[in-house]
This record gives structure tokens, sequence and C-alpha cells, in this order.
């Protein structure tokens, strides 16, 4: 028992030479794992195998034991496609022993080399190997960019090929044990953070599931069992869509009475119904009926925020990570690899089409002047709701040229409402790539929505004159580093959760919006107020 190192309290030599004898007829893969489980507070891995060897066998006889139990554990693997990704015999494993060798990979938080590069399956070896510096921040970054050079399906079985690390030298056993659980982190991570993935693919859910069942049967006990029974548990109860903050009903707030208006002369004050503005007989305000201006303008500016809110995070919280990647929302085909971040795109342009066509709608100044200060209103309350989405929106339909150019209605509507729209146009200024508006989204605590034109419009700057795969097969990393930023910028606000109570009716009138044509919304403006003719 040379060369054993017995610290206090921990196995007796007399231990570990009962159990030197019980697994004499053992492989030494077996070994490895029994040391994994119970011997590491007691002694380091290579003490251990190195007096496991002098009982067992000498060196020459090493390899050929692995060999002999590698081809045992294909024999009895259910999985004809896990057989199919193990080593063969001799056969060099695309992956080398990383983290043990004299080079150390990479890691992708170097800074150095502004044309940091990388295989995508060296980066598969990077993020799993027992490196101190690959962190659990490389492998977000991995598992949030991916898609952008390789299919979910090419990653799962570089995976599963990555599992069955070449243990070549009792080092190695104790690379695999760390390897095994770095392996395991980042299926946790794909399975936890990116579920949708198997939300939408039953084949690559069923893989995976195999996958874990198969390392289950491999590991009767110890910490890799556990955590690959926790990830297939997870996986079996997920559910779509992602788990959001969970809400104290008592914080959720009442829906506002829709009779708030009142303080401006040309609303009643009686009030009115939250579905009535829904239904065919609408009484108008204006007119004989035919001025534009409806019920939905006695409903509280705070109400149709929030119900504006609840709309946009909808369909917000379900972008998926993949659809940020390689400008697939600009792609021809875009409603197919981007369908909710094209769905967001769509209600931004329909509502600043709404608002500009409202404010053109009624044909009295006096009407249109009352729309343009409640549109004020929803957008100032959109404001305190951190929802910029809608904000931003607004903003535009009454900025556009047909409104804006609206002198007299204009003319007509509160100093204040004046004020809070020019403290709006300072806010969305374009100057110095939108700082205000940058730094206003960046500073609002949670829950939010932000404007996703911003993430679009730095995700389209990252993508022209910067490839993700070199003509040599190797990754971008930096690229991927910044896209993964943006990608979990989004992420973040995706995981809040508004406590608005849901009024289905306002809800049901705001999906009805429709988009006008631009060159309509000119001609109607032009007839509300013509042009004035020089002298």
């Amino acid at each position: 028992m040379a060369g054993l190192v017995h610290p206090p309290g921990t196995l007796s030599p007399r231990k570990v030479k009962t159990l030197l004898t019980l697994l004499q007829n053992e492989p030494l893969d077996k070994l490895g794992k029994l040391w994994a489980r119970s011997l590491r507070p007691g002694m380091s891995a290579e003490d251990f195998v190195g007096v496991t060897m002098e009982h067992l066998m000498h060196k020459e006889q090493y390899g050929a034991c692995l060999q002999e139990d590698e081809e045992q554990l294909r024999k009895y693997c259910p999985y004809k496609w896990i057989q199919d990704l193990m080593p063969d015999g001799d056969a060099e494993s695309q992956f080398g022993c990383s983290g043990l060798e004299d080079g150390h990979p990479p890691s992708i938080t170097e800074k150095e080399d502004p044309a940091l590069t990388m295989l995508p399956l060296k980066w598969v070896e990077t993020i799993t190997s027992v490196d101190q510096e690959s962190t659990n921040k490389d492998a977000r970054v991995f598992m949030t960019t991916f898609r952008a050079f390789m299919t979910p399906a090419n990653l799962l079985s570089a995976l599963v090929q990555r599992f069955f690390y070449p243990a070549r030298s009792p080092k190695d056993l104790e690379a695999l044990h760390s390897i095994r659980l770095k392996l395991l982190n980042i299926l946790k991570i794909w399975t936890g953070d990116f579920e949708t993935d198997f939300l939408a693919s039953k084949s690559l859910r069923k893989l995976v599931e195999e996958f874990l069942h198969f390392i289950q049967s491999e590991y009767s006990r110890g910490v890799i069992r556990n955590l690959a029974t926790s990830i297939l548990c997870k996986l079996e109860k997920s559910v779509y869509p992602q788990k959001w903050t969970k809400v104290n009903p008592s914080d959720t707030p009442a829906p506002v009475a829709p009779n708030m208006m009142t303080s401006s002369s040309m609303l009643p004050s009686g009030g009115v119904s939250f579905d009535l503005f829904v239904t065919p007989s609408i009484p108008f305000l204006f007119g004989n009926g035919v001025d534009g201006f409806n019920a939905f303008y006695y409903i509280s500016p705070v109400e149709i925020a929030r119900q504006l809110t609840l709309v946009d995070f909808d369909l917000f919280k379900r972008i998926r990570s993949f659809e940020w990647l390689e400008k697939r929302f600009s792609h021809k085909n875009r409603k197919l690899l981007s369908p909710w971040i094209c769905k967001m795109v769509d209600r931004f342009n329909i509502l600043t089409s709404h608002v500009s066509y409202a404010v053109l709608a009624p044909k009295s100044p006096t009407a249109r002047a009352v729309v343009l200060q409640h549109w004020i209103r929803i957008a100032a309350s959109c404001h305190e709701m951190n929802n910029f989405s809608s904000l931003y929106s607004i903003f535009c339909g009454l900025n556009s040229t047909p409104v804006y150019r609206l002198k007299e209605t204009w003319g007509l509507i509160n100093k204040t409402f004046i004020e809070v729209f020019e403290v709006l146009a300072v806010l969305f200024a374009p100057q110095k790539n939108s700082i205000n508006f940058r730094m206003s989204m960046q500073a609002c605590p949670l829950p939010a929505i932000p404007h996703i034109g911003l993430f679009l419009k730095d995700l389209t700057f990252m993508e022209d004159g910067n490839q993700t795969v070199t003509d040599g097969g190797q990754v971008n990393l930096l690229k991927m580093k910044k896209v993964h930023a943006v990608i979990e910028t989004a992420r973040r606000y995706q995981r809040s959760v508004f406590a608005f109570p849901k009024v289905e009716a306002i809800q049901d009138f705001i999906k009805c919006f429709s988009l006008h044509e631009r060159d309509a919304l000119y001609d109607l403006s032009y007839v509300r107020e013509p042009r004035t003719k020089r002298k």
C-alpha cells in the first residue's frame, strides 16, 4: 500500500485493501465510479487508481481492460442510436483529454484575441472539460447560440459522444467524473431554460429521455445518477409556456372604473360598461355616429394601458431564443423562422397605424383634440408600467406626419399634454444610437416590456460583416458572446410578470385594430386639414 494518502478520519488502509480484494475481477471503469461515489473525500483519484492497478494488473493490461468494458457496455445498451455513437475499440475519439494535457483549451472569456474562433465540437469539449477556466457562463453562451451553427440533434450526438470520454490513463478516470457532471449540467440548462426545443420536437425529447435513462442504468447511485434523475423528472413535467414568477393574488390591482375621464367636459359622467364598445350598437359622441369617436374613449387610459401591456407581454414572452439568431427575423421565411418576433413587430406596426387613424377619424378639430389627449394619457400610463413597446408605438403614431401636421388640432389640446409629448420626443431622440431610450430601458425595474426594435437593430449590426462560421468551419466565439448578451437581456425581461387583471372586452377590441395604408392616412390628413395656400 505504498504511496497511499490516508488523511485522518477517512478510509483506513484495511478498508481499502478489502475493497481491492472484492473488486479484483471488476473492470477499472467501475473502480472509477466507486471512487467517485465514496472514496473521493478520503484520497485522490491518482492514488486510489494507482494502488488498484498494482493489485489487479500491470500497466500493459490497462487498455485491454477498458476496451473489454466498453464492449460489454455496447452489448447490453438497449438503445441502438447510443451504441452507434460509442467509440469503436482502438478508434480515436473526436474528443481529446481536455484539461489534463499541457495545453488547455482557450476560454471564451478571453478578450485578448479579437478573432477568437473554435470548431463546434471543440467548443463542446471546452465547456465540458475539467479546466477551471470553463465556467457556467461559457456553457450558457453556447446553449443560447448553438442553433446558429448546429442543430439540436447534432448537439445531442456530440454530448453522447462526449459522455464516452476516452479513458486512456489513470488520470482520465478522474476527468471522466467531472466531464460527465458538466455534461449533465449542459443538459440541465438545455431542458430548463430552453425547454421549447423539446416541446417543438417530440423525437428530440424522446432521445434525451433515453440518454438519461441510459445514464441511470450505468449509475446505481451517486451524484451523477441523482442529477440525471432530476433532469429527467423536470423534462417529463415541463409544460408550455415557460415558468413565470409567481404572483400573489393580493398584489393584483382591481380594474379601473370606465368613467375615469370625466374631467373632460366633452365626456359624459355616467360611465360606460366594459363590453359596450365592442357591440355593433355603440353610441357615438359626435355627429350622427360616423365621426370616429366611440365608447373606447370612455375607458380609463390606465386600464387601456394595462390591457395593452398584457397583450404585448403575451406575445413577447413567447419569443424563443433561436428566433434572434442569424437575422431570421428579416429572412424571406421569417414568419416560420421567427414567428413570435414577427407577431410582436406586427403588433407594434398595427398599434402605430391605429393611433394615427384614431386621431384622424373624427371630423371636427375638437373631437380630434380629445382623441389626441386620450392617447397621450395612455402613453404616459404605458411609461409608468414600463411598457416601452406600446409607449414607443403610440408615440410613433402621434409623431407621424399625417398627425403631426394637424396644427389646428394640436392647438386645441392642453399645454400639459404638449409638455408630455415633448418629453417623449426627447426620450425617443435618435441621436447617439438612441442613448436616452436605451438608458431608460436599462434603468427601469422589472416587470417591463422592451422595444424589441433596439434588439433587432443591434443583432443586425452584429451579423452584417461578421461570419458566424468561418471558411475553415470555426465558430466566431466573440460574436456569439455578444449575441448571447442581447438574447439574455431579452430573456431577463421575459422572466418577469405583470399582475394586472385581464379584461376580455378591452383586449378583444385592441386585437381588432387593423393596419392602415400610409398613403390613405396622408389623404385623410389633408381632408381634415387641407394645405394652406402660400401667398
